[in-house]
């Protein structure tokens, strides 16, 4: 329940803080960070541990377990053993490995004064964490997001896990369903179908990967099928039943037909929703959008001129990229505004799905909104050739001027060229940058020279340029004045 923010005056405090950051995540961290870089005096404030839903239930966690499952894999076809154990042990050890970046000594050492607990307004510049009143000239909600839980009926009585508590368990049964077909749910089933379970995806719509490339979204469902993976797509869950160990899942498939299955666990991938915040935001009338998630402007100022917010906390694209850049940029705005101010802008933004293979997804990435594709078979890639991994593709989506604004990359190592494509459309969507840049051979990165010298023909082909540097290649074989003509020669 929301509590009132008390009109009566509060206790003075000895100090007065510059900012107050709420969250210790990716976009609180680095919000506190650059304070400290512009002198600021900075109280950070955490109900948990610092790293957020990145560090502890999401990049880290999740990475380790496709690695250990793909480092697994052998082991298991030959054991046919569950491998989960194994594989989130992975999980928290990579955490463990991971979280001195973000330890509370770290910052401290940097002049931020770290404190633990649950925020409370108190008034629109006063937190109260613990017994302890915190007062601050600008604020920063660096809230986060949690894990959706739909409300279908017998939830409550069958086991499950979503994609942040899924780390504490020890180990999972042998058969699993995994409901959501987004990056987290193929990347989840992907790893546990390694690790030697029995796996099977669910999702509403009618192909994986919703609102991204189908074409991708396909391949990704060959592939997990392939694997062992039970796809189910265009199935909508009614209701879940117990039934001794086994859980029975209800649901009704895109022609309204009744669909059943048996399984003994559930993982639950089903999208993000914004986190409540402290106890009192809403109370002191900060705005929200319709899916609740706060606000804000250009500069990332909510309705209340001192509070700022940024990352999840604000609404997708979910990204640690993205939060670690709002986190400067309304740390900047809150300290350093009305003399200066720095204008969010998303650019253009890069989506990975760290499958096997992975699939990147830069800006436009459907055809939507763009003029035509041009598309590069993985085959033409001679590494791809030679360590017979040819499934996968580029497709690279234009404007009407024929420049790239959006590009969809299925190949391995996909997330780390995924920054060239970036860099491309945002330098103005040309492909000479591409198709300049050394790269070492063989690699995967040949096919985006593919892609760009593909490009590239369709523009000379007919051009006046081409047309010109014809004509001179011609005028070159005309015999000049005082040299002797070359002719060919009669074979011997």
């Amino acid at each position: 329940m929301e509590v009132p923010v008390p009109t009566r005056s509060l206790p003075r405090t000895r100090t007065v803080w510059d900012l107050l950051v709420v969250g210790g995540g990716a976009a609180g961290l680095v919000a506190a960070q650059t304070a400290r870089r512009l002198g600021a005096r900075v109280v950070l404030v955490e109900a948990r541990s610092l790293g957020g839903e990145c560090l502890h239930t999401g990049c880290v966690p999740s990475k380790a377990l496709l690695h250990a499952a793909e480092r697994e894999r052998a082991r298991t076809l030959r054991t046919n053993a569950s491998g989960s154990a194994r594989g989130l042990d992975a999980a928290r050890r990579a955490v463990r490995a991971v979280a001195p970046h973000d330890d509370p000594a770290r910052y401290r050492a940097l002049g931020v004064d770290v404190r633990f607990g649950e925020a409370r307004f108190a008034a629109p510049d006063t937190v109260k964490v613990g017994g302890d009143i915190l007062r601050a000239r600008r604020i920063i909600l660096a809230t986060g997001s949690r894990p959706h839980h739909p409300e279908w009926p017998g939830l409550a009585d069958v086991p499950w896990a979503d994609t942040d508590t899924l780390w504490s368990r020890e180990a999972l049964p042998h058969r699993l369903t995994v409901v959501g077909g987004g990056p987290s749910g193929c990347e989840l089933a992907q790893a546990f179908v390694r690790l030697g379970h029995e796996v099977r995806l669910l999702e509403a719509r009618e192909g994986l990967l919703p609102g991204e490339d189908a074409e991708a979204g396909h391949l990704l469902a060959e592939i997990l099928a392939e694997e062992g993976v039970a796809v189910e797509t265009g199935v909508r869950v009614e209701r879940l039943e117990r039934s001794g160990a086994e859980v029975r899942v209800v649901a009704t498939s895109a022609d309204g037909g009744p669909r059943t299955w048996t399984t003994d666990f559930l993982i639950l991938a089903l999208g993000r929703r914004p986190a409540p915040g402290p106890t009192g935001l809403d109370a002191l009338g900060v705005a929200r959008d319709a899916h609740g998630y706060l606000r804000v402007d250009p500069y990332l100022r909510t309705n209340r001129r001192a509070l700022y917010a940024c990352g999840d906390a604000t609404g997708p694209p979910f990204s640690t990229a993205v939060a670690g850049r709002q986190g400067w940029c309304a740390a900047a705005n809150a300290l350093l505004g009305p003399w200066l101010r720095f204008r969010w802008a998303k650019g253009t933004q890069s989506r990975v799905v760290y499958t096997d293979p992975e699939v990147a997804l830069v800006g436009g990435s459907t055809p939507v909104g763009s003029f035509r594709s041009l598309k590069i078979d993985l085959g033409e890639v001679d590494r791809a050739l030679v360590e017979e991994r040819t499934r996968g593709f580029l497709r690279l989506n234009l404007d009407r001027r024929g420049r790239i604004c959006g590009a969809v990359l299925v190949c391995p190592h996909a997330g780390e060229l995924a920054a060239e494509l970036v860099r491309t459309i945002d330098d103005g969507g040309g492909a000479k940058r591409l198709l300049t840049t050394f790269r070492a051979y063989p690699s995967y990165g040949e096919i985006l020279t593919r892609g760009a010298s593909r490009l590239f023909d369709e523009r000379w082909d007919g051009s006046l340029l081409a047309r010109v540097a014809q004509s001179l290649v011609a005028l070159g074989r005309l015999p000049l004045p005082g040299l002797p003509t070359l002719r060919p020669r009669d074979p011997p």
